[in-house]
């Protein structure tokens, strides 16, 4: 797979789900897209592993989050076999949390606007509960192979 097959893979993205604007890295192959709710999300592709790494931004701010919030965070990335090899990333570039998920590279369209898809869910149901600092405990589906990412 090349950069170029993958750029095409991102352009055919509009046509399949709500993506407002795509942005071409100058330097890497890599895209930046927003939806109309203002999602962040990144796909670059790694040719090294002929993966693509699809990051989205959760907005929630690493000195927004208590140690128990940081505890959740690591358990779901200890599980990632179960959750599909979805896990969390502390974002250097805006120390902002980002639900993360690498892929093979020779999936199609359609695939990746249903793994995008699902991406947006967990991470909307993530974003909920790290913003809400009284709740301590996390309900043990948020860690269940129900929110495995693959369609």
């Amino acid at each position: 797979m090349s950069g170029e097959k993958i750029k095409s893979l991102v352009l055919q993205l509009p046509y399949l789900m709500d993506i407002q604007l795509i942005d071409q890295s100058s330097d890497v192959d890599m895209w930046s897209l927003v939806n109309d709710e203002g999602v962040d999300t990144t796909i670059q592709f790694i040719s090294e592993k002929n993966e693509i790494l699809i990051s989205i931004n959760s907005h929630i701010a690493l000195d927004d989050l208590n140690i128990e919030k940081y505890q959740m965070l690591l358990k779901f990335n200890f599980l990632y076999r179960d959750t599909g090899g979805a896990h969390f990333a502390a974002s250097t570039q805006d120390d902002s949390i980002h639900l993360q998920m690498s892929q093979p590279a020779d999936i199609d369209a359609s695939e990746l606007s249903q793994i995008m898809s699902n991406l947006f869910i967990l991470k909307d149901n993530w974003a909920e509960l790290l913003r809400d600092q009284s709740k301590s405990e996390v309900d043990e589906t948020m860690y269940s192979s129900s929110s495995i990412i693959r369609g």
